[in-house]
């Protein structure tokens, strides 16, 4: 499951030329049952770390940004969606 758009970001990029800078985001999200994960855990971060790094098909990020939501926010906007 690729929430992030990491496939399109590969798929038009790859191989990647030598001066890109490719950021990538972890934190909050969903799993692959689609249920919400707050993602706090060294264990959930570094597992998104490692996804994110196979789905680009690179050995390493330049930048990973850490989001940081509240739950009930994002679980009242995920019950205003259609």
């Amino acid at each position: 499951m690729d929430h992030g758009g990491t496939r399109p970001i590969r798929d038009a990029l790859h191989p990647y030329p030598d001066d890109v800078v490719i950021a990538t985001k972890v934190g909050p999200g969903e799993d692959a049952d689609s249920e919400f994960i707050q993602a706090t855990t060294p264990e959930q971060l570094r597992y998104q770390v490692e996804e994110n790094l196979r789905r680009l098909g690179r050995d390493h990020l330049d930048l990973v940004n850490l989001t940081r939501h509240r739950v009930r926010a994002v679980l009242r906007d995920r019950r205003l969606q259609p």
